[in-house]
């Protein structure tokens, strides 16, 4: 009988084991989980150009066509424009542009997990697609970004 008893113990601590550790493990999980999207938001690169949405998204579509980009998704309206593309290589890419303004767009390009070299390349396509005398890009400001979101 005693080692019976022991043997129902130990199980129900073993049991038990999962439940103990719980809270734990769901702060690491949301740590984890709070990393992930830290990481994920790093990947964007965004830029302030001075023009309007219109004039953006036209050098998007005809960077897109250059780069040979397969166009999955090509939304715009009067204030912001959203494109989504696959590259050969698999990679989805992302862009949107926002009106800040009536002659200013922030401009988000994302390739795959965050491949900023590859973003910057379509950036500087986007660039040398926009009507002569456009003034150079600048990368977004922190203030911009966060008024963008809220």
């Amino acid at each position: 009988m005693m080692k019976t008893h022991a043997w129902i113990v130990a199980g129900l601590s073993v049991a038990a084991l999962p439940l103990s550790i719980g809270g734990c493990g769901a702060v690491v999980a949301a740590g984890a989980a709070g990393a992930g999207t830290y990481a994920y938001l790093q990947g964007d690169i965004e830029h302030r150009i001075d023009a309007d949405v219109q004039t953006v998204w036209e050098a998007v579509r005809q960077s897109a066509r250059e780069l040979e980009l397969e166009i999955t998704k090509d939304e715009i309206d009067g204030l912001e424009g959203r494109l989504v593309a696959n590259r050969s290589d698999g990679q989805i890419v992302r862009i949107n542009a926002q009106g800040t303004g009536s002659a200013s767009t922030i401009l988000s390009i994302r390739v795959g997990l965050g491949d900023k070299s590859k973003s910057r390349a379509i950036m500087r396509r986007v660039e040398l697609a926009l009507p002569p005398g456009t003034p150079p890009s600048r990368e977004a400001s922190l203030r911009e970004k966060i008024d963008l979101v809220g």
